[in-house]
């Protein structure tokens, strides 16, 4: 079931950055993560590992394409090439981008990967081997109602499915049980019908 700590991390996740009643707050790895799956979950019920770490790299490297398109168009209008059909837009590349991010992103939970830190190790490592100073502070603080990491935040999506997935059944009881209540309801009518038909038919004068 879902619990409340469960479902004020989701609510939390899921809410808008720009939400008039709160200043924007910069996105993060974890918080992006959270919504990300669990928005997936609805196109792969099953979970994430439905598709195989290659199906998700396949996916990725599709919107690879799409920008790399986009991209060459802009190349041919730079060299003054004839052949596109249109003019990318900087809103179209950075939709691209940003499927290109939400399917590494897939990728990265399906493998069991922390995403953002595995990218801030990473930089820190490139970092120290070219000698430059520039470093990630991979410092985490513990909270305790919303953990930052990846296995937690696969757990908060498929306890918020199984929570749909009880709220569905319930639904449906009660509508077996309002169908059940309804043909009673019905036999009952007919049978007050009936009562009040005798009842009438007692009332009125024989005519002896």
């Amino acid at each position: 079931m879902l619990n409340q700590d469960t479902a004020r991390a989701l609510v939390a996740a899921l809410s808008p950055a720009n939400d008039a009643q709160q200043p924007a707050q910069a996105l993060t790895f974890d918080a992006f993560r959270a919504a990300n799956v669990a928005r997936c979950l609805k196109w792969h019920p099953e979970g994430l590992e439905s598709w195989s770490p290659s199906d998700w790299l396949t996916a990725v490297t599709g919107e690879l394409g799409e920008l790399a398109s986009l991209l060459k168009m802009r190349n041919r209008e730079r060299d003054g090439l004839p052949g596109n059909k249109f003019s990318p837009t900087d809103k179209q590349v950075a939709d691209e981008l940003a499927d290109v991010l939400t399917y590494l992103d897939l990728l990265a939970a399906t493998l069991g990967v922390d995403l953002g830190r595995a990218a801030a190790q990473k930089f820190n490592e490139v970092s120290e081997r070219v000698g430059f100073p520039d470093r990630i502070d991979l410092r985490v603080k513990l909270n305790d109602e919303a953990p930052s990491n990846a296995a937690h935040w696969h757990k908060v999506a498929m306890d918020a499915r199984a929570g749909v997935e009880d709220l569905q059944r319930e639904v449906a009881r009660l509508k077996v049980e309002n169908a059940r209540l309804a043909e009673e309801t019905m036999r009952l009518q007919g049978l007050l019908n009936a009562a009040h038909q005798i009842v009438g038919e007692l009332a009125r004068p024989s005519g002896i």
